[in-house]
């Protein structure tokens, strides 16, 4: 069985750490009012509260996209 990644044709990169993001947030023009609290929860929150975060934070930008 091969390897996934290079099957779907995925760079083989990991994923970036969390203080990239960080950085990266500044220069969205839009955001959502609470995306700090959200990715910061997303990075350090338990379980329920990750899951609960990004499910937030996947929704709003779902609803963007489709404007």
């Amino acid at each position: 069985m091969g390897d996934d990644r290079r099957d779907l044709g995925y760079k083989q990169q990991t994923m970036p750490p969390s203080g990239a993001v960080w950085a990266h947030i500044q220069a969205l023009t839009i955001r959502m009012n609470d995306m700090y609290e959200l990715l910061n929860n997303v990075f350090l929150g338990n379980t329920t509260v990750r899951i609960a975060s990004f499910k937030k934070i996947s929704e709003w930008i779902i609803a963007k996209l489709e404007q």
